[in-house]
């Protein structure tokens, strides 16, 4: 069986619709990332009325990267609390050495 689906994606002010070929069950990633992406050109539009179709679709891409980024760096702290609660769980659970067992190394 095929797990790839044609979809068609429509980005404002492009001439052209976009044909993609897809995982099937990532299509509902691909159509809110359509939305998203046409919802914030449409409210960069209304900020910046005068710049090109050109600028607002850059501006798109960029805060979308800054998201992106916002994203990985938040995962990489979450990834070193995680490492940190580890380590202090893992010396919790360690048995606690008496005076006697000291004495005899």
């Amino acid at each position: 069986m095929n797990d790839k689906l044609k979809i068609t994606i429509r980005l404002v002010n492009l001439k052209e619709p976009l044909g993609l070929r897809i995982d099937r069950e990532e299509e509902e990633i691909y159509r809110q990332a359509e939305v998203k992406v046409n919802d914030l050109w449409w409210e960069l539009r209304q900020l910046f009325g005068k710049k090109s179709s050109e600028e607002l679709f850059a501006m798109v891409a960029y805060e979308f990267a800054t998201r992106y980024l916002r994203i990985e760096k938040s995962e990489e702290m979450l990834k070193e609390l995680e490492s940190s609660f580890d380590s202090v769980i893992h010396r919790m659970t360690l048995p606690e050495r008496t005076s006697e067992d000291n004495a005899s190394k």
